[in-house]
């Protein structure tokens, strides 16, 4: 009995990780395809630019996650790997941009932005424009 509670807990923890790379791709993809409609390209952006992209995602990770996974080194991990595959940014410097979100204060814009933004997008399927990706980097970075 213990074995099959310990298989189940691991069970459940090993589909919320899936559901929340799901959940956090699908937004990227919204987010990255928002940016290029707007004539962002982000794979083409500065490195900068694709730091505050991973910042907005850490935030967006942050809001979809359980409470208990949150600011871990796991979500980190799980964000870096998405940004990589969709702003090109490196995982080493996506990690970066999440463990200094309090020293710039573009970085700490965007991962608010993204938080708010997945919150509603959680509830309502989409991103309001004024927590999206493309405003909070426009708002926030001179590009």
């Amino acid at each position: 009995m213990i074995n099959g509670v310990v298989r189940q807990q691991t069970r459940s923890v090993s589909m919320d990780r899936t559901e929340l790379f799901t959940h956090l791709h699908i937004l990227a993809g919204l987010q990255e395809r928002d940016c290029r409609m707007s004539g962002l390209e982000l794979n083409k952006a500065p490195e900068a630019v694709r730091a505050y992209a991973a910042a907005w995602l850490y935030g967006a990770g942050c809001a979809l996650c359980s409470q208990s996974a949150r600011h871990s080194d796991a979500l980190a991990g799980l964000v870096a790997q998405i940004a990589s595959r969709k702003t090109g940014i490196r995982q080493s410097e996506a990690m970066r941009a999440i463990a200094t979100l309090t020293s710039c204060g573009v970085l700490l814009a965007c991962f608010r932005a993204g938080l708010q933004g997945a919150e509603y997008w959680r509830s309502h399927q989409y991103v309001q424009p004024e927590n999206s990706l493309y405003t909070a980097i426009t708002a926030n970075a001179l590009i």
